[in-house]
């Protein structure tokens, strides 16, 4: 077995929560945290990576930013009927 601090531990615990899908609420309690933000700053990091692996299952293509979809333009063309 590898030589895992409590800490290595923990954040695989929170890690594998996130990406089955747990509830971050419910990962905020278990963890002792106050609010999302540390769950967000700590744990999140490989996400985006993960849903990509994931979304490649389906053969699905996500653009490489996931985080920040196109901003729709401003003054959109008036939609017709």
């Amino acid at each position: 077995m590898p030589n895992l601090r409590s800490y290595d531990l923990r954040h695989m615990f929170c890690s594998f929560a996130l990406m089955n899908g747990i509830d971050k609420d419910v990962i905020r309690q278990w963890m002792g945290h106050k609010s999302f933000q540390m769950i967000d700053q700590v744990y999140t990091h490989f996400l985006d990576d993960y849903r990509k692996q994931q979304m490649r299952k389906l053969r699905i293509d996500l653009p490489d930013d996931c985080k920040n979809p196109p901003t729709p333009p401003e003054n959109p063309p008036p939609a017709t009927s």
